[in-house]
């Protein structure tokens, strides 16, 4: 390790020493997770309608509300925009899910020139 990777530590600690002391870090930013059972009430929907209007599984939507699993991080980035942006979001995946429900054309197979 070069010095500066050791600087940079020493830094890092310093910071969180201070983040648990209670003090206010520059640069530091604390990501509280997203409680979905909350967004999910605010929103006033069953976790059946919230999963189905936001594309997500029921169960997952269970599970994380229980505390039993921790959506990942896109899916965390998901949740914020949810909160932030719910009807627009509801409106996209619903605009989605009519895509996928239209069948696709017959198209004829590509056939190279021998």
């Amino acid at each position: 390790m070069k010095n500066s990777d050791f600087e940079s530590l020493r830094r890092g600690l310093a910071q969180a020493k201070a983040h648990i002391a209670g003090e206010e870090v520059k640069g530091l930013v604390i990501h509280k997770p997203v409680d979905v059972r909350q967004l999910r009430e605010r929103l006033d929907k069953t976790r059946k309608e919230f999963a189905a209007t936001y594309g997500l599984d029921p169960r997952t939507v269970e599970q994380w509300e229980q505390g039993r699993r921790h959506p990942d991080r896109s899916t965390e980035t998901y949740l914020r925009l949810i909160e932030q942006h719910a009807d627009e979001l509801a409106r996209f995946v619903s605009d989605l899910d009519a895509v996928k429900s239209e069948p696709i054309p017959e198209q004829r197979a590509l056939v190279p020139y021998a």
